[in-house]
């Protein structure tokens, strides 16, 4: 009798679609200062530490205005129940 498979022979790997490689020597999208080179996306790692922060920074203000507009909502609905 044959022993029981405890794992499958060939699992499936995941695929990756590589992203869009910016041309060799463009600027650096962040600082647009130093030219960036090979697969890389950003200069320096204090550049992609400022992408990281003005992205952060870029959701907090969409999420603020949104929570301000709901609240603005909130306020005037009580104001018509109130009268």
């Amino acid at each position: 009798m044959e022993a029981p498979r405890i794992a499958p022979s060939d699992r499936p790997q995941g695929v990756r679609t590589p992203a869009p490689l910016p041309r060799v020597d463009s600027p650096c999208p962040v600082c647009q200062e130093r030219p960036i080179r090979g697969q890389q996306t950003v200069c320096s790692a204090r550049c992609r530490a400022r992408r990281w922060r003005l992205g952060k920074a870029t959701q907090a203000s969409g999420r603020d205005r949104g929570i301000g507009q709901l609240l603005e909502a909130a306020l005037k609905k009580l104001e018509e129940g109130g009268r």
